[in-house]
């Protein structure tokens, strides 16, 4: 782990991280000592007992096939309401450590919150060592949507993408 001391003890933040998978839920929630809801795929939430528990977990559903402006509404609320969100920007598992387009919903979130909320970019890298697996957590330099310099959506969200890579990169240096 790495800059995880850059992390609040309490919110509002937004976690953007690589996803690469199923597990990056996990070790987040092990990496980060504080409560984190996440934003997940809708389809998880129709397996009955997994459903379950991620609504309990305080995870909130996303449709991923079109916009969804009910979770983009769920989460500005929770971070309104001083919660630290989480969402894989790129919105789906990308295996290796590319970091891909960022979906537009995530400056939606960001935006719409009130207050000045911290963009927290995250990377986690996996290495098999033997039978071991070696993980690596890196905590980018937190931001804030004004910071990047630009009113240009496209631009904006190359941005996210560029400083979620450098935490990606961190990930992987870690590694190594």
């Amino acid at each position: 782990m790495h800059n995880t001391d850059s992390m609040p003890t309490d919110g509002p933040a937004l976690l953007f991280p690589h996803h690469q998978r199923a597990l990056d839920i996990v070790i987040c929630t092990l990496c980060i000592a504080i409560e984190i809801l996440y934003m997940a795929k809708a389809e998880l939430f129709n397996i009955s007992l997994l459903g379950w528990y991620m609504r309990r977990c305080g995870a909130f559903p996303v449709n991923r096939d079109k916009p969804d402006r009910a979770a983009v509404r769920k989460a500005t609320a929770l971070l309104d309401e001083g919660r630290v969100v989480c969402v894989f920007g790129e919105g789906k598992r990308r295996p290796g450590d590319e970091v891909f387009k960022i979906k537009p919903g995530v400056l939606m979130i960001a935006g719409n919150a009130k207050g000045d909320v911290p963009i927290f970019p995250i990377g986690i890298c996996y290495r098999k060592s033997g039978w071991k697996l070696r993980v690596g957590f890196f905590v980018g330099q937190p931001f804030r949507l004004e910071e990047l310099g630009s009113d240009d959506r496209k631009a904006m969200l190359v941005e996210v993408q560029r400083k979620v890579q450098e935490a990606q990169d961190g990930a992987v240096r870690l590694v190594a």
